[in-house]
């Protein structure tokens, strides 16, 4: 890039700040006339209200659980409660054995008329393997 030199001087920035111009107003306008200024001003530039409207939203309406239908297809999802375990444990499963350890716990839910987590699930089967041996 070039550095081009110029013999003139630089620009000055005006502001139309010159004191000699400046004299306040003598009388205070009135605040009709202030806010007439104020509309002429904001409608100029393009605004044209100062609050947007108020919608009035329509109640939610939600339907009884006995007309929600479930797809086939659709896959239940787990939520985790708290059972006061606190030692993490964290591994990759094959699909098809987190299904059933998924499934265990949702049967078990339904049984036994409690959530039943999958860690208690775990421990449930460990514990049958013990006795087992």
């Amino acid at each position: 890039m070039q550095n081009i030199k110029s013999s003139e001087p630089r620009a000055r920035l005006s502001f139309d700040l010159d004191e000699d111009d400046f004299s306040p107003p003598s009388v205070e306008p009135s605040k009709e006339v202030v806010e007439q200024k104020v509309q002429e001003i904001s409608k100029k530039s393009g605004f044209t209200a100062t609050v947007a409207p108020k919608e009035v939203q329509a109640p939610i309406v939600v339907p009884p659980v006995s007309v929600l239908q479930t797809p086939a297809d659709f896959k239940k999802i787990r939520r985790r409660a708290k059972t006061g375990r606190t030692y993490p444990f964290n591994t990759k499963l094959k699909e098809e054995t987190y299904e059933a350890i998924c499934m265990l716990a949702d049967s078990l839910t339904e049984k036994e008329g409690r959530p039943v987590s999958l860690a208690e699930v775990i421990e449930r089967s460990i514990e049958l393997l013990k006795k087992k041996q």
